[in-house]
């Protein structure tokens, strides 16, 4: 589980977003759905259809029509689009959780992952590189917390999805271990 922490944002209306919107399609890494599948079904605008007024209607897509007109030409929930009535997570991709490492609170990712909890020690390490350095040479410990900082936009460059360390996590013992990172998340680093 990747955790994306906020910098001095207020992180309450995500949670009440959360709340709102709920998953209505699980595709890979964390579903079982494929790519193809998703676009088989008729793709975002066939979830987006399905979200009705949660969307707000009059955005100006590229094509120059709204999301309103969007979500009328979309299919019907089908194949690994789920239907509002029947989501896939009724409770959101994601939390709001606060603790000793964000006081002030900060939005986790919850795909990929059953664990809503963990307790360990934190290790820090100054960027992306020194926390792959830590995992190659495997001086990491199950249960380990790997905090990564200074890879956020500001410490950058750019924003990192953290692949490089979630990647060599899977399939060791440190499969366990939770990763928290400053970056926005990339879907890829579901694990």
């Amino acid at each position: 589980m990747m955790l994306g922490v906020g910098h001095a944002r207020a992180v309450d209306p995500f949670e009440e977003l959360r709340r709102r919107v709920p998953v209505l399609s699980g595709v890979e890494p964390t579903g079982p759905a494929l790519m193809e599948d998703l676009d088989a079904a008729g793709g975002v605008p066939t979830v987006l259809g399905q979200l009705g007024d949660l969307i707000e209607g009059s955005v100006r897509l590229a094509d120059g029509s709204s999301t309103r007109e969007l979500q009328q030409r979309a299919r019907a929930a089908n194949g690994p689009v789920h239907s509002l009535d029947d989501p896939v997570d009724a409770a959101g991709a994601f939390r709001v959780v606060r603790g000793n490492l964000a006081p002030d609170g900060c939005v986790v990712k919850l795909a990929g992952t059953e664990r809503l909890q963990q307790t360990g020690p934190a290790r820090v390490f100054e960027s992306e590189e020194e926390a792959f350095d830590a995992v190659a040479q495997q001086t990491l410990k199950p249960g380990d917390i790997i905090v990564i900082r200074n890879e956020g936009p500001v410490g950058g460059p750019g924003m990192q999805g953290m692949l490089s360390v979630t990647a060599a996590l899977v399939g060791c013992d440190e499969a366990k271990t939770l990763v928290v990172a400053e970056p926005l998340d990339r879907p890829g680093t579901h694990r």
